[in-house]
């Protein structure tokens, strides 16, 4: 029996030129990746400092309209958390297949 979960047509893009994937430190917005909170976006670290490193996408985002576009897509991350069996979870390519698909992808090179 074919596993109706596993969504084999995406392709895995793990960058998008509108915000940096960044090491804990460097981030100023938090998507919480593993638990009951996943897809949760935090933009002030002291509600997520608390958590342990690796446990979600770090991001730096240039201006605050990026900011706000990534907080704007917490719905659908949380939406996308909750399809998973078992443990909910939201990736780093999670979250940039959500926000392009939002918000498109502007080609760098332009």
């Amino acid at each position: 029996m074919m596993n109706l979960r596993i969504r084999a047509k995406d392709i895995i893009i793990n960058d998008h030129p509108d915000f940096e994937i960044v090491s804990p430190g460097n981030e100023n917005v938090f998507v919480v990746g593993f638990g009951g909170r996943s897809g949760k976006v935090f933009t002030d670290k002291k509600d997520y400092d608390h958590m342990k490193d690796g446990g979600g996408v770090y991001i730096l985002a240039p201006n605050e309209e990026i900011v706000e576009n990534l907080k704007s897509i917490e719905p659908e991350l949380y939406a996308l958390a909750e399809s998973y069996a078992r443990m909910k979870h939201c990736y780093r390519h999670d979250v940039i297949r959500v926000y392009t698909e939002r918000y498109g992808r502007k080609d760098p090179l332009s």
